[in-house]
């Protein structure tokens, strides 16, 4: 049975082949096998990113730290370089791609909630090329990031991020190979609500709960026969969590819970 709504044959087989095959990988971003999990970020949605960005930065500190985004902003934009993504021009930003638009409000949604990243040890679950990873590279000094994710997807996000310096330790690992481990924070953007029950537990028992906080996109669009945790009952499992949600909604029931000894 499939272990998540990405573990199909068809986008397996383009990771796998995408990772060794030039041309694919210089255009992995516009794929259509890709898109359909993947990369599929509107202009429309992109625009709400930026916006969110902006007006929830208003205040004098905001203002502050834009001003210092800003500064970033070159660096934030060479996730666009590699895989030839549908880039758009908004205004104040330029162009830049909807995604990496994402991935920036992400990230300071993070340092929103928790505080600088600087120094943490990070995981993923689900991270796909590594995006949110470069990102949070560029900005943060963050000691160490790992990704968990399907075999032929992390040899895709191998040679992606190999065409980068990176400031941080990178550790990529599949399913199979997880073991128990603590982290100061681990992350996913819809990814762990997209796993079947058996693997959510997996992740609960051996990421989850042994680590110290947690931010979790979380969407509902999961089959039945998936058993998946709903975004309440997921939320039992710990004492200090909270419940948001999506800050821009892009779709229905996607929530954002937040949990840990850094909220």
């Amino acid at each position: 049975m499939r272990s998540s709504l990405s573990d199909t044959k068809e986008y397996l087989k383009f990771c796998t082949t995408a990772a060794k095959d030039d041309k694919l990988f210089n255009n992995f971003k516009r794929n259509e096998i890709y898109n359909d999990i993947l990369e599929h970020v509107s202009f429309k949605q992109g625009s709400k990113y930026l916006k969110h960005i902006i007006q929830s930065h208003l205040r004098l500190k905001g203002i502050k730290k834009l001003f210092n985004y800003c500064r970033y902003l070159k660096k934030f934009k060479e996730n666009d370089i590699i895989g030839n993504p549908r880039v758009y021009k908004y205004p104040i930003v330029g162009d830049i791609s909807p995604t990496t638009l994402r991935y920036i409000s992400v990230m300071l949604e993070l340092e929103n909630y928790f505080g600088s990243l600087d120094g943490l040890d990070i995981c993923e679950i689900g991270g796909g090329y590594g995006g949110q990873y470069k990102l949070i590279d560029s900005y943060f000094n963050i000691n160490k990031y790992t990704i968990i994710d399907l075999e032929p997807v992390l040899r895709l996000t191998n040679r992606f991020l190999s065409n980068f310096k990176l400031n941080s330790n990178i550790d990529l690992v599949s399913p199979e190979n997880l073991i128990k481990n603590s982290y100061d924070l681990v992350i996913s953007n819809y990814a762990f609500s997209e796993l079947n029950r058996e693997s959510q537990d997996q992740y609960i028992d051996k990421v989850i709960k042994p680590s110290k906080c947690g931010y979790i996109v979380y969407n509902d669009i999961s089959p039945d026969y998936f058993k998946t945790y709903k975004v309440e009952e997921f939320a039992k499992l710990f004492d200090d969590v909270v419940i948001l949600p999506e800050r821009p909604k892009t779709g229905d029931n996607i929530r954002v819970i937040l949990w840990g000894k850094m909220i």
